[in-house]
């Protein structure tokens, strides 16, 4: 980012909440176990038991107990770990898939090897095609696993097709621009003219495209712990801890309103950074 797309970042307030709410949840992945000595996974029974179920929020337990009695501000803060390394990690994942096809694609279009770009965008067509948390449960019961890996897996190998499309448009504009048929007619190969002219020139909308797709990431994470396909118990995952809080609403509401609460600040963060580096690196907006 050169020095005026980071004035204009800067004076987008709307980015810079994201940013800040983005370094909230990394400080609170991070130094998490620090703040909050509480095992996660171990239930308390001599002092995390209220009167009609889990206690309310006390000097040992910040926010109280869940639903078995373990801290609640413990396992919120695991979770943040948890859906941050697998919204990163599978975000990593998918950018580079969908990367490698679209300039793949982008660099065939129009070529005598056309057939390959028309191939790629009819896979990409159709997992569009099918709604993206029925492709993510389709993928995850063929690996039939649930741990962190599985989900890391399941969600890259879903999450690249838009990207895709986006890195094929942006390959294929700049192929036309004249440095790049310049390094054509000079004989350089096509795979070092897709990484050294092409790649650095589209890497503005693949930052922007992997930063919101962090957001759908922590999201698509969350649904699937909700619907207890996603990481397995023990394992603290906000998707999960809305599920086991959802029947003690009424009792304890905040064990709904904490998890629910952290999924929405964590997605909304990406979003409004994605949005300001998106305005920001804007070639429309110089």
């Amino acid at each position: 980012m050169n020095r005026s797309a980071l004035l204009r970042f800067r004076r987008n307030r709307p980015a810079c909440l994201g940013a800040a709410l983005v370094a909230l949840l990394t400080l609170a992945a991070l130094l998490g176990p620090v703040v909050v000595s509480q095992d996660p996974n171990t239930s308390d029974f001599l002092h995390g038991v209220g009167d009609l179920g889990p206690a309310p929020p006390s000097s040992l337990h910040w926010l109280g107990t869940d639903t078995l009695f373990r801290d609640l501000a413990a396992r919120l803060l695991h979770g943040a770990r948890i859906s941050l390394a697998v919204a990163i990690l599978a975000t990593a994942l998918a950018v580079g898939i969908g990367t490698l096809v679209g300039l793949l694609a982008g660099s065939t279009w129009g070529t005598r090897f056309r057939f390959l770009d028309e191939l790629l965008m009819r896979i990409v067509d159709a997992g569009l095609s099918f709604p993206y948390l029925l492709l993510v449960m389709a993928v995850g019961a063929a690996l039939d696993r649930s741990d962190l890996t599985a989900v890391i897996v399941v969600l890259g190998a879903t999450g690249w097709l838009g990207l895709s499309r986006v890195v094929r448009a942006k390959t294929i504009q700049i192929r036309q621009l004249d440095f790049v048929a310049a390094a054509r007619s000079l004989g350089q190969h096509p795979l070092r003219i897709a990484l050294r002219h092409v790649l650095p020139n589209i890497a503005g909308p693949i930052v922007v495209t992997a930063t919101a797709s962090v957001a759908s990431m922590i999201l698509a994470e969350s649904v699937l712990g909700y619907l207890t396909v996603g990481v397995q118990p023990p394992t603290a995952t906000w998707g999960r801890m809305l599920r086991e809080g959802q029947g003690f609403f009424a009792a304890e509401p905040i064990l709904v309103v904490a998890p629910s609460l952290a999924i929405l600040l964590a997605v909304l963060g990406f979003n409004l950074l994605g949005e300001g580096l998106r305005d920001a690196l804007d070639p429309q907006s110089r």
